[in-house]
């Protein structure tokens, strides 16, 4: 598999954590709205977050990399 193909999967997978982490706060801000406890879906948007920092992070690195391949200016 070729780098330009590692990075359009690894930015694939940050943009649908961002989504999946918008669809929590959602749910977060509904149960608050109904009355209803928020501490279990607040400790899984905690887990989507860190997962998506490290999502990230990988997304970051395959940049630097691709940054280090390219031909310099001439």
């Amino acid at each position: 598999m070729k780098l330009s193909d590692h990075l359009a999967m690894a930015k694939h997978r940050v943009e649908k954590s961002r989504h999946i982490i918008e669809r929590q706060r959602e749910v977060i801000a509904k149960r608050r709205e109904a009355g209803q406890q928020t501490a279990v879906s607040e400790n899984v948007l905690a887990v989507l977050e860190r997962s998506h920092a490290a999502l990230e992070h990988g997304l970051r690195a395959l940049l630097n990399e691709e940054r280090a391949n390219e031909p310099p200016p001439r």
